[in-house]
């Protein structure tokens, strides 16, 4: 793994990460669900998946798992994520590579060519040209016709009263599935504590971009399709696609 540095925040968040993610992020399962959806390809077809942020491996695991005959590569930031990946995707070492990188240096150059990119709430934490040159390099690595699913939190406009009442909503159904699931809403805040003590010029910082920005970005770096496939609150659902 490439050393890029100390991650504070998402080294703390790693080992809550599975029980606290799809509780936090109101549409994590749904989201992981409609990407395997998309995907056109046979069970036994052999292809290549890249996952940028990709955590502690819960979207390789299912890939892995649908197609036998899959490979994949994942990268992240945070070497505890990447920890956990590697215990959770241990069955599947000889289809899986992870590798450690700050996303805001850009893409590694030996990882060859890909039929399907994904991303998971992470592109958000680089800086907006750092993101622009991002989309650039997945064109680069996706084959002809290949499938780019990008799901992120992205800024928005809202109207004063829906943004206030969103924002109550939001907490408020947070801490009702947190209650749910018998999960303390102290350890959630401890962790929310611990971001907000990142350093403004940390690559775990969120940079909120709007999703006119995103589509623009994705559109100059040559993708021939972006589809808004489904927002909630301040999450959307992107596929873009380049020419066959």
């Amino acid at each position: 793994m490439e050393a890029t540095g100390d991650s504070v925040y998402f080294d703390a968040l790693a080992s809550h990460y599975d029980r606290l993610e799809l509780l936090r992020i109101e549409g994590y399962r749904f989201c992981h669900e409609l990407a395997l959806d998309f995907i056109p390809y046979q069970v036994d077809k052999p292809f290549r998946v890249l996952d940028l942020g990709c955590g502690t491996g819960t979207f390789l695991r299912n890939i892995l798992e649908r197609y036998p005959n899959a490979t994949c590569v994942g990268v992240d930031y945070s070497g505890e994520m990447l920890s956990c990946a590697d215990r959770k995707l241990e069955e599947f070492s000889d289809r899986v590579t992870l590798r450690r990188r700050d996303l805001n240096d850009g893409l590694p150059r030996d990882l060859g060519i890909f039929e399907v990119v994904a991303s998971f709430w992470s592109i958000h934490h680089l800086t907006d040209e750092n993101k622009r040159r991002l989309f650039r390099q997945v064109r680069e690595v996706l084959e002809p016709g290949g499938w780019f699913f990008l799901v992120d939190s992205m800024s928005a406009r809202f109207e004063k009263g829906v943004f206030q009442k969103g924002g109550r909503r939001y907490r408020l159904r947070l801490e009702e599935r947190l209650r749910d699931a018998g999960e303390p809403f102290s350890e959630a805040e401890h962790l929310k504590a611990i971001k907000e003590q990142v350093p403004d010029e940390s690559p775990e910082k969120d940079r909120f971009a709007p999703l006119s920005s995103y589509v623009r970005w994705l559109e100059e770096a040559g993708f021939r399709s972006v589809d808004h496939l489904w927002h909630l609150w301040k999450d959307h659902f992107l596929i873009a696609r380049p020419a066959a």
